[in-house]
């Protein structure tokens, strides 16, 4: 993977905070353009705020930590006596109270000159990593990304101290191009940790090895002697007094400054993300924040173990799939969201901490695929060709197919800035042919490259591969343009002649009408989906969240249980991935 990145791709917003909550803060705000040209740099205060200091520490330690739905048991016994539906209506006013708190103090007249200055600097189609520095524990327990300015942003809040030594050098790495996970099954009693290793071996383009309730000295080795992307940890895991200790099995645990120079040996071997899928983690943050992991995604408080298991999938589901680090945290937090009626604060637990010198990478360059201007190799490439096709343009359509046969044979064997240049050549020699466009997209799409897929299957689409409409809605749907999925999925209905394309789009219509909230609609669409091809399996599963939302959890178990009878165990798409883990979870095959 080579050398760390650093801020090269996109516009950073980083706000300085020095001071406490009792005291109040000096504020620096620096805005930095996609060039790493400083661009903004505004002064301004925090005045100090004793009461909300006080609300916080009530709301973590006394409302949150009241509610008996809320955590995943840990090993030291919490005893708890009120009623239960009292402590969550408690908990949430607790919420609702330290939120408008918030709110007024990000208000203040002193500080409104760095909110009109961020508005300003932002504009659609920017996307912004937003991070805040400062020393003060408190301000990293405070639910962010509910200021106004972040919720209007694609984006979510990151932390990092005031003080940090540069990037390490990267050393060693791997070029398999495949994401290197080493995942660490702590000690699970009372938690299901089954769930996180499904979610993880259903990833695409992943390796994962498993470490499950191993011993200490096992945990260490491997993460000194091999290189790794990610590290995940799902267990149990507390603060003690300033730092952190995680459960690793039944009888051992460890304080986190016995994985330090194991995991500092793994950063400079190229480990980028670290995520501590347990519970009360910023006593883990004190102990990593010299490692300098690039990124690391821990949770604030006690978590339960569904909602442990629900971040990590959206986020990896998100991440996966091509989204940017920042913003699949964003919409992983958003779609916790929904919990929060039962599990109180359940989107406020995720916290992200990043080295201020690196920017996040995406799942593709984890592998080791970088996007890359095409249009000025293909342009190069047709200068060079010009002349010959003026004189040989009766074997262009020829030249195209052999193009597109020798693609494909790289795309199989993973050789792909190679198959890249030949289908771009392919319909290049031969503009005409809609499949040379389809393999396009479906090469961008694998390699996380969204726009370059939207583009290509929108142009195989007009040039006689109506497939290519299914394709633009589903990928429409995802980045949730359900505007665009729907013009897509319209002109795709207009042309009847292949059943299969057909299923395919009225899936997609359905999956928009689901998303819109018109379920007995999408019923109807999916429905008629699987009398043209019964064994749709995505169809399938879409028809059971459907029947779920619309009340019926006995009908939608018999979907759930039709889906599990197709012979797609193995899926391609998160998607589907996702869909597997749901029917499973809905079956009762895993238990919580």
């Amino acid at each position: 993977m080579g050398a760390s990145s650093h801020l090269t791709a996109r516009k950073r917003a980083v706000l300085e905070l020095d001071g406490t909550l009792e005291l109040g803060h000096r504020v620096k705000l620096e805005i930095r353009n996609a060039d790493d040209v400083r661009t903004i740099e505004v002064k301004a205060n925090l005045p100090p705020n004793p009461d909300l200091a006080s609300t916080l520490h009530r709301h973590w330690q006394e409302s949150y930590r009241g509610v008996e739905s809320v955590y995943r048991l840990t090993p030291k016994q919490i005893v708890l006596g009120l009623h239960p539906e009292q402590r969550l209506e408690q908990c949430h006013q607790s919420a609702q109270q330290l939120r408008e708190q918030l709110q007024q103090w990000l208000d203040s007249d002193s500080f409104r000159e760095i909110d009109r200055r961020l508005h300003r600097a932002a504009s659609q189609n920017d996307e912004i990593d937003f991070l805040i520095r400062t020393n003060d524990p408190q301000l990293q327990k405070l639910p962010w990304h509910l200021w106004n300015y972040i919720q209007d942003q694609s984006t979510d809040a990151a932390f990092s101290s005031i003080e940090s030594e540069p990037p390490l050098d990267v050393t060693a790495s791997h070029h398999n191009s495949k994401v290197r996970i080493l995942a660490i099954l702590g000690h699970s009693e009372g938690i299901d940790v089954e769930v996180d290793r499904q979610l993880l071996e259903h990833l695409p383009n992943a390796e994962v090895e498993f470490l499950v309730e191993a011993k200490p000295e096992e945990i260490g080795d491997r993460i000194w002697e091999q290189a790794w992307d990610i590290v995940f940890f799902a267990g149990h895991s507390e603060t003690e007094g300033d730092g952190g200790r995680i459960y690793i099995n039944p009888t051992d645990s460890i304080t986190v400054d016995r994985l330090w120079h194991g995991l500092r040996k793994a950063v400079e071997r190229g480990l980028k993300i670290a995520i501590f899928n347990s519970c009360d983690g910023l006593g883990l943050v004190q102990q990593l924040d010299d490692t300098q992991i690039p990124c690391l995604v821990v949770m604030r408080e006690l978590v339960p173990d569904r909602i442990a298991q629900a971040f990590l999938k959206y986020f990896l589901q998100s991440f996966s799939g091509g989204e940017s680090f920042s913003r699949s945290i964003r919409e992983a937090r958003a779609r916790l969201e929904i919990l929060d009626e039962k599990f109180p604060c359940a989107s406020w637990l995720p916290a992200v901490f990043q080295h201020p010198g690196i920017v996040p990478p995406t799942w593709e360059e984890l592998r080791g695929v970088r996007k890359i201007r095409w249009r000025s190799i293909v342009g190069f490439a047709a200068v060079g060709l010009a002349g010959s096709l003026i004189l040989f343009s009766g074997i262009a359509p020829h030249l195209a197919a052999r193009a597109n046969r020798s693609a494909i044979g790289y795309h199989q064997n993973g050789q792909l800035l190679t198959a890249h240049l030949l289908y771009r050549l392919a319909g290049w020699l031969n503009p005409q042919k809609g499949i040379y466009h389809y393999n396009l997209g479906y090469l961008c799409d694998e390699t996380g490259d969204v726009e370059c897929a939207l583009s290509a299957h929108r142009t195989a689409a007009l040039r006689g591969a109506p497939e290519g409409y299914a394709e633009a809605a589903r990928l429409s749907i995802v980045r949730g343009d359900l505007h665009g999925a729907l013009n897509s999925v319209s002109r795709c209905l207009d042309d009847p002649k292949y059943p299969g394309v057909r299923v395919s789009c009225l899936k997609n219509l359905g999956w928009i009408r689901y998303e819109q909230g018109y379920y007995a609609e999408a019923e109807r669409i999916f429905r008629e989906a699987l009398s043209i091809e019964p064994d749709s399996p995505h169809a399938s599963c879409l028809l059971a969240h459907t029947l779920e939302a619309l009340d019926r959890p006995q009908e939608a178990r018999t979907v759930w249980t039709q889906f599990l009878e197709l012979h797609h165990t193995t899926p391609k798409v998160p998607e589907l991935g996702t869909c597997i883990l749901d029917a499973h979870s809905r079956l009762g095959h895993t238990t919580r």
